[in-house]
């Protein structure tokens, strides 16, 4: 493949960042991109965050949803939006020779939302019918209930229970989207990565496109506190669910830039990761007590500090036994940390999907913005793959050793158990 990094076009204007890969595609063009709101987690802010990214697609001031629908449609084009905790993104796949049309249109959603009543409305409704369906998926209430345990309000993983969001939503008006949306999503920190038949594109032209124009934005604070990891356990009843999910886990206070990041992923990765992990190893093909179990790093960024979860799902007469022998297992696995075929193995699965990644225009622009977002060098996206190999034993057996704590675990379950 080459280095990529050094075929990519970068512009900068303060925190704003353009990146332009040209790519051997006849014709296409995908884009990535993302930018830094305000929201007051605390406060609630991420429900009208999401309703304010619902709706941007839904018409303009100068255009019905359906005549933009009608354009991109018309172009095979795309424009779609959607929270990622702090940020908006954005996804735009269209024909080279639409670029610059479908851009703005981008703009004019990004710049003008029409934020119409009726639309709020089906909105509103179809958040509606999908928090009743959340409410019956043990999966994520029981997800809901351990991420109460490990992180603050204020922090983006955290979610509110479904009944108080039901309760929010009922009273939030459009007005009060877009007052958030113009007073808290100013369109800072941007962030763009276009991948595609652009030889001679300038991205400058393109950050000029998406700038915002105002006369200032807020400092975003970033204030996400985990919560003190106790252990413990909870149960959320679920009528008729006679498979219980269980997730338990412990706040990680660590950040995606950390050096050592790399070798505590890969350490858990060998624990839970795919179907030859330890996990999936003992507590299913041996003990049989379970078709699914994976353990994983999740809610870490640049920004703040996330989490280590282990999910399983188990019959309700396998439920103790169960968490047991998966309690048993973790702990056997951080005394002992991982041996040198796991770490090879895992080596090779990581750097292997990784370059699988790379085989599209939508998954190289993916990689690039999430570099970005993570303050990571542009080279990283050639570099990644080197520094999974250089990972040794010794450093990731210390990580898995220092930074989990199975006696810490907090287990949180959902599903039926009278």
């Amino acid at each position: 493949m080459g280095s990529l990094s050094e075929r990519i076009i970068s512009v900068r204007d303060k925190s704003d960042h353009v990146l332009v890969l040209p790519w051997e595609i006849d014709s296409v063009v995908t884009l990535r991109g993302s930018f830094r709101t305000q929201p007051d987690f605390s406060a609630g802010d991420n429900l009208l965050q999401d309703l304010a990214s619902g709706l941007l697609d839904k018409g303009t001031t100068s255009r019905s949803k359906l005549e933009l629908a009608q354009i991109l449609e018309d172009r095979g084009a795309s424009i779609v939006f959607a929270p990622n905790g702090p940020r908006i993104r954005f996804s735009v796949k269209c024909l080279v020779g639409d670029l610059d049309l479908v851009i703005e249109l981008l703009v004019e959603q990004l710049d003008s939302p029409a934020f119409d009543e009726d639309e709020f409305g089906l909105l509103k409704g179809r958040v509606l019918a999908n928090i009743q369906r959340q409410k019956q998926e043990t999966s994520l209430m029981a997800g809901a209930a351990l991420s109460r345990i490990l992180y603050q309000a204020s922090h983006p993983q955290y979610i509110r229970p479904l009944e108080e969001v039901e309760s929010t939503l009922a009273e939030i008006t459009v007005a009060e989207v877009r007052n958030y949306y113009e007073l808290k999503c100013r369109r800072s920190d941007l962030m763009v990565c276009v991948v595609g038949d652009v030889k001679g594109y300038d991205p400058g032209d393109l950050l000029t496109q998406l700038s915002f124009k105002s006369k200032g934005s807020r400092k975003a604070q970033d204030t996400y506190e985990l919560a003190a990891s106790e252990s413990g356990s909870s149960h959320v009843e679920i009528a008729d669910r006679s498979n219980i999910d269980v997730r338990m886990g412990h706040a990680l206070d660590l950040r995606s830039t950390n050096p050592d990041y790399l070798a505590l992923r890969l350490g858990v990765f060998v624990l839970g990761g795919n179907f030859s992990s330890r996990l999936m190893s003992s507590i299913r093909d041996r003990d049989g007590l379970t078709y699914g179990i994976r353990s994983t790093l999740s809610g870490i960024t640049s920004l703040h500090g996330g989490a280590w979860t282990t999910s399983v799902t188990l019959s309700q007469e396998n439920v103790e036994k169960g968490i047991d022998a998966t309690r048993t297992e973790i702990d056997a696995f951080v005394k002992s940390g991982i041996t040198k075929g796991e770490l090879e193995e895992k080596k090779r699965t990581l750097t292997g999907s990784y370059q699988v990644q790379l085989s599209t225009t939508g998954g190289i622009a993916s990689r690039l913005l999430t570099n970005l977002e993570r303050g990571d060098e542009l080279d990283q996206i050639d570099s990644y793959p080197e520094k999974i190999k250089s990972l040794n034993l010794s450093k990731v057996n210390e990580m898995v050793t220092s930074m989990l704590h199975p006696d810490r675990l907090f287990v949180a379950s959902a599903g039926s158990m009278q």
